[in-house]
């Protein structure tokens, strides 16, 4: 390494003493300055051990130059700070030594040349201000001459460094010798007109033609040629960039130096990396892997359109990707409150699939931000972790059994993509995680990425047709149980009809009983009459509710009247079933702004809902209170209460709670109830027990006290 550091230094020395023969404002600043190409470009291929040998060509040309130690070892410091600093920032750019690709072009450019080359340039004009020899007027200028240097320097050099380190045979390579010597000769003719042509940017089709046909070799050496043929003429007094003095002529040419390299760089990574591509479609489309995976993708639109059964459609999905493409496979979907659920996991091994697989479901994935199953569901991006680490493991599991389960199944390789539905693919229905293990040692790629994301949305359509299906299904069900729930209700109250009216048929010829059972069958009558009304009016004031027909048309109404109006009617039932009804208002409460007819039915069906399922003995109870700018009700009741996982379901339509062992009602009452509360821009809720009864509540909105004056 000792001797790559003198060479190096030497190397150095050489190309900076041919950049300070263009040195004219100070002797230690030229706009011409290969060096800095040199050692970037040593440094990034062989690595940081190279940077004494570029302190050392730094310090020794100095010294030659100033005769002063501190000021060539000052220089000399920041010259190679410019090299460390230019291979730090290209490494963490992911740069490559090729130029194959467009961000390495720029990553070199912006980095290497423009953003390192501060380092030294600010560092050097500096120290020569600190010692005297450079004016405080000239600092600026002098700043800008030596960055400029510096930046044309690794411009042109370093890709002709990265090019013979990589190809050094490359003219040995060049199989269209014709060509190639037609492109030298038109770049020789450019050369002896470039003294007397004011068009020097008729180079520019020549560069594309090198990039072009002979790819970055091709770029890299004409655009260096070219720039070496601009610098020599111009400083010769030829060509159009010549100025009053040579320093101005330099100045001007450095523009288009660097226009024409940046150019030829571009275009020859630009067509590499679309030849690549090109490459990989072609290589793609004729490997055997393509044509089993098209017939793969082929059975999987049959398999997936043979059913229309939610969990077939599931196991559809499952079955085909186990285990000719994944050795274990996990379906995630949103809940009821958006949170990822595992609805499906399924793995080769028949042994991890009966012990292992019905656990993880239990275990949710954890939807943080960064986390796989995060971004497919909520920025419908896909993931692909090409090698599993058990950090990583650690990261997308919840706990520690959740990661001993992860473990059990030994992934080596994962990927996470969204299932796209909807016509423009705008709804996330969800996310498939696929796995490989152990069990087959090998890992996904980018191919197996994008066949994972086209099957994916294969099974999103799958999916969404299921999920319409058993809507449709649920849809009829719901219907022909409300049929026969309405049926079966009004079934009652019209035989008590009938039977009254054929006992006050019967009774009309005995006057000394017709008045006390006249009075009894015609109150028996009307209540029932009055049952199947309430019966029909729920069921047409569903279908407005469900159907967006309602809007709720808000008065001021007193509050005290709508809430005795909404239990008087229950009083007897309450009297009968020997349950204590009351409600609880405050004094200062007078009244409210509500559409009063759905405020009434929302008391009435859920206090009616609170005297039915009480016991004699117990007590329902309305409470009033204003609160946050509106009013909040609660009724409570000491009945059996809802269980846990029912009272998520207890505001759907047609849901009954059982009691008794049979059905009560039509199960429309809360869910009535719930549909007025939202017109009115309120909230519905229910708070339960088991045992000890239930609460609901509900909140109405109420303008602000300046709304209430003006109205």
């Amino acid at each position: 390494m000792a001797l790559a550091n003198a060479l190096l230094a030497a190397v150095y020395y050489l190309a900076a003493s041919f950049g300070l023969s263009m040195a004219f404002q100070h002797k230690l600043i030229s706009l011409v300055w290969p060096p800095s190409g040199i050692a970037i470009a040593a440094v990034a291929l062989l690595g940081y051990r190279l940077l004494p040998g570029v302190f050392l060509g730094a310090f020794l040309i100095n010294l030659s130059v100033a005769r002063s130690y501190p000021v060539a070892f000052g220089i000399g410091i920041g010259n190679m700070a410019e090299a460390l600093a230019a291979v730090a920032l290209l490494r963490l750019a992911g740069f490559r030594h090729e130029l194959d690709r467009i961000q390495d072009v720029i990553s070199l450019i912006v980095f290497a040349a423009w953003a390192a080359s501060i380092v030294s340039a600010t560092n050097g004009t500096l120290i020569l201000a600190a010692s005297g020899s450079l004016p405080q007027v000239y600092f600026k200028a002098a700043w800008l001459r030596w960055w400029l240097g510096d930046v044309m320097g690794v411009c042109v050099m370093s890709p002709l460094i990265f090019l013979f380190a990589r190809r050094p045979h490359f003219i040995f390579q060049l199989r269209r010798a014709g060509e190639a010597a037609g492109l030298g000769i038109l770049l020789v003719v450019f050369h002896f007109t470039f003294k007397d042509s004011g068009m020097p940017y008729l180079v520019f089709p020549m560069l594309f033609w090198a990039a072009t046909r002979f790819g970055r070799t091709g770029a890299i050496v004409s655009t260096f040629l070219v720039s070496a043929g601009t610098v020599w003429y111009t400083l010769r007094g030829w060509g159009p960039f010549v100025r009053a003095t040579p320093e101005q002529s330099l100045l001007a040419a450095q523009s288009f130096i660097g226009v024409e390299t940046v150019t030829g760089l571009a275009i020859a990574a630009g067509l590499s990396e679309y030849r690549k591509r090109e490459e990989q479609r072609v290589q793609l489309l004729n490997s055997e892997a393509v044509k089993d995976r098209l017939s793969f993708l082929a059975e999987a639109s049959a398999v997936l359109g043979s059913s229309l059964c939610y969990q077939t459609t599931l196991a559809n999905i499952t079955r085909l990707l186990i285990p000719k493409f994944a050795d274990y496979c996990v379906i995630v979907r949103h809940d009821r409150n958006a949170n990822p659920t595992v609805v499906k996991a399924t793995h080769r091994d028949p042994v991890l699939e009966r012990e292992v697989m019905p656990k993880l479901i239990h275990h949710h994935p954890n939807p943080e931000k960064g986390h796989p199953v995060g971004i497919a569901l909520t920025e419908g991006k896909s993931v692909l972790v090409r090698q599993m680490s058990d950090d990583f493991l650690r990261e997308i599991t919840n706990n520690e059994e959740h990661l001993a389960l992860v473990r059990a199944l030994q992934p080596i390789s994962y990927i996470a993509v969204p299932m796209r539905g909807g016509l423009q693919e705008e709804t996330i229905v969800g996310a498939i995680i696929c796995a490989r293990t152990t069990l087959s040692g090998l890992l996904f790629t980018e191919a197996d990425l994008a066949f994972a994301e086209d099957l994916a949305h294969r099974c999103a359509g799958a999916i969404e047709r299921a999920e319409l299906y058993a809507s449709a299904q649920d849809a009829i069900h719901q219907r022909e149980d409300t049929l026969a729930i309405v049926s079966h209700d009004l079934k009652n109250p019209l035989a008590a009809i009938l039977l009254g009216a054929k006992l006050l048929e019967r009774t009309l010829g005995t006057p000394q009983e017709r008045p006390e059972l006249v009075q009894s069958v015609v109150r028996r009558t009307i209540e029932s009459a009055g049952h199947c009304t309430r019966l029909v009016e729920n069921l047409l004031t569903a279908a407005k509710l469900e159907s967006g027909q309602f809007s709720a048309k808000k008065v001021w109404v007193p509050v005290l009247a709508t809430i005795d109006e909404s239990i008087s009617e229950l009083l007897p039932l309450a009297a009968e079933k020997g349950v204590a009804l009351r409600a609880i208002v405050p004094d200062s409460l007078h009244d409210m702004h509500c559409d009063r007819t759905g405020i009434y039915q929302v008391l009435s069906n859920i206090i009616g809902n609170g005297v039915k399922f009480t016991p004699g003995g117990g007590e329902v109870v309305l409470r009033v209170e204003a609160e946050n700018g509106g009013l909040h009700f609660s009724v409570r009741d000491t009945g059996p209460g809802i269980a846990a996982e029912a009272i998520t379901h207890i505001f759907e339509r047609y849901w009954q709670q059982q009691g008794n062992g049979h059905r009560q009602g039509a199960g429309l009452g809360l869910a009535i109830a719930s549909g007025y509360v939202n017109a009115h821009g309120g909230r519905i809720w229910a708070e339960s027990t088991p045992g000890k009864g239930a609460t609901i509540h509900f909140t109405i909105p109420q303008p602000a006290e300046a709304e209430r004056k003006s109205a």
